[in-house]
């Protein structure tokens, strides 16, 4: 504290002394909020894991849907499906499952389907990790828009990070 008492020149110390610590404590203070601030994205970056793009085929018969094999989904990204040819158009959507061997699926796309008539990248929005209820497995349905034999092959992943 300034002792008001003091002879003006020693007050005058005491000011720059405490302007100076006052100065330092607060380039401490800066540069522990900017270490704290880039060690919180550095750390989300590494829990955000991309996971491998697998190959997919549906080979649509009689009118019957498809589905792409369970694979774990840890985030609440959405879908990514890379359509590498596609004979005719189809429809698809995300589904969840609480194991990897599930023959049940959960619809856990609130309505978001992808019309799928051509080759592209879908990222297809989902509720299987952050729904209610949540899923530990996903994976795409696909029901085709035609009865006649066709198919649909490319590559997706439970994740688009």
């Amino acid at each position: 504290m300034l002792n008001i008492s003091a002879p003006k020149q020693t007050r005058y110390k005491l000011l720059l002394k405490w302007r100076n610590s006052y100065d330092y404590v607060k380039k401490i203070f800066s540069f522990f909020c900017c270490g704290l601030h880039c060690s919180a994205y550095g750390g989300y970056g590494s829990l955000c894991i991309h996971s491998a793009d697998t190959d997919f085929t549906f080979k649509f018969s009689g009118g019957l849907p498809q589905r792409t094999e369970w694979r774990s989904k840890t985030d609440d990204t959405n879908v990514y499906m890379s359509v590498k040819g596609v004979q005719h158009a189809f429809t698809a959507h995300v589904v969840g499952a609480d194991n990897n061997y599930s023959t049940t699926a959960h619809d856990c796309s609130h309505g978001y389907t992808y019309s799928i008539s051509n080759v592209g990248v879908y990222r297809m929005r989902n509720w299987v990790h952050d729904g209610s209820p949540s899923y530990p497995y996903a994976a795409i349905y696909a029901a085709p828009n035609y009865g006649y034999e066709f198919s649909a092959w490319g590559q997706w992943s439970p994740d688009s990070v």
